[in-house]
């Protein structure tokens, strides 16, 4: 009996190092998030502008991993509660992302003392409101690394697609939205930073986000990137494409973002979902300051010494 059962883990522990040898291995994947919740003050045009009434303004919570299982954030006060989440997938050899924001309708923020006062020399009729309320906002990002192996050039896309759902349909606009950016980045001059929680120009977000070199000076060069948002309930996608030769490596990386005020919701738990056109001539590298999962790599490693010693036997 112990025999069998041995026999059988060896197959599955076989089996699926031979399907990681078919395609990229996510052994090191960066993942990281923040959550928080902040006043915001209310403006004639129907927006709320972020601000802070409070001494403690933007809580941030955050918790970062650098492992290929996942990295979460959560926050939750009288204002909301925000939810941030990413994980490799398996499946598609790209990170998978996951944000959920939904903001309490019976917290009222104080900012009379701005009542009457013009929001910016820009927009001299819109004025704040003196009324606030409290937003929800969660974030999650990730970086994956990989090699073309194949013996011309070609033209790889990754595709991004959101799926999320709102508590109001028409009423987002500048209340709420769920949106995402999409980049292929070169490798060099890129290290992932597993501390970073802040959303200001980083090296960490410099490439994901497409910032203009004057505030990212030194990052990596970004050969494709897009980004897209939803306002209501619904689904989006977009594609982004980088003609790779023999030998080259390249970082994707992915950021998502659900931010709502004023009682509304927006659940894009439904997952960012990512897809290449071809992954069969891509193999994976690391993500400089990312460390691989121990568990995964002692999987990984079992079971090529299980094909090893498999092979020695038959032969």
């Amino acid at each position: 009996m112990r025999k069998l059962g041995q026999k059988i883990l060896g197959t599955i522990l076989a089996l699926a190092s031979m399907s990681a040898l078919a395609a990229p291995i996510p052994s090191t994947v960066g993942v990281g998030a923040a959550t928080g919740t902040l006043d915001c003050a209310m403006t004639s045009d129907g927006k709320c502008i972020w601000k802070s009434s409070t001494a403690s303004g933007y809580e941030t919570v955050g918790s970062n991993t650098t492992t290929p299982i996942s990295g979460a954030s959560s926050a939750s006060d009288v204002r909301g509660v925000a939810k941030a989440w990413g994980e490799a997938n398996f499946d598609s050899y790209l990170p998978s992302l996951h944000a959920y924001a939904s903001s309490n309708g019976a917290y009222v923020a104080n900012f009379s003392a701005l009542a009457g006062k013009a929001v910016s020399p820009g927009q001299p009729g819109v004025v704040y409101t003196g009324a606030g309320a409290g937003i929800a906002d969660a974030n999650v990002w990730a970086v994956q690394g990989y090699r073309y192996t194949g013996q011309t050039p070609f033209q790889l896309t990754v595709t991004g697609v959101l799926d999320s759902q709102f508590s109001s349909n028409g009423q987002q606009g500048s209340l709420g939205h769920s949106g995402f950016r999409l980049s292929i980045f070169d490798a060099n001059a890129y290290v992932f930073d597993p501390g970073q929680n802040s959303l200001a120009y980083s090296p960490t977000f410099c490439p994901l986000m497409n910032n203009p070199s004057r505030f990212c000076s030194g990052a990596p060069q970004v050969f494709a990137h897009g980004s897209d948002s939803l306002f209501d309930t619904g689904t989006v996608s977009l594609t982004v494409g980088h003609l790779v030769n023999p030998g080259d490596e390249f970082f994707v990386g992915a950021f998502l973002d659900a931010s709502v005020c004023c009682g509304l919701t927006a659940d894009s738990s439904h997952t960012l979902n990512l897809a290449f056109n071809d992954f069969s001539m891509l193999e994976s590298i690391p993500v400089p300051g990312v460390v691989p999962e121990p568990a995964s790599v002692f999987v990984f490693m079992s079971g090529l010494a299980l094909l090893s010693m498999r092979r020695r036997k038959a032969s």
